[in-house]
């Protein structure tokens, strides 16, 4: 397990192995950890869906979709700063 937890709402839980899926909320805490600072994040992939219906579904539930994209740029040397 690592040592930081980041965007799990569940913290304690125990997890064991590979396991690394990131909901936006941890992707922005752990690029936040490490002095990025968030452009932009995107969904992309609404399965079983395709097209239109996907793209609308990942603009307004991008936590469902499946990859997530992000524009991050580094914000300072100094790693743990926060910036919201």
């Amino acid at each position: 397990m690592s040592k930081v937890q980041v965007g799990n709402p569940l913290k304690g839980v125990k997890t064991s192995g590979h396991i690394h899926a990131f909901s936006p909320s941890a992707l922005k805490d752990l690029l936040h950890l490490y002095g990025f600072r968030i452009i932009k994040i995107l969904g992309t992939g609404m399965y079983p869906f395709k097209g239109f219906l996907s793209k609308t579904l990942c603009k307004l539930f991008r936590n469902l979709a499946v990859y997530l994209l992000v524009e991050a740029e580094k914000a300072s040397e100094t790693p743990g700063e926060i910036y919201l």
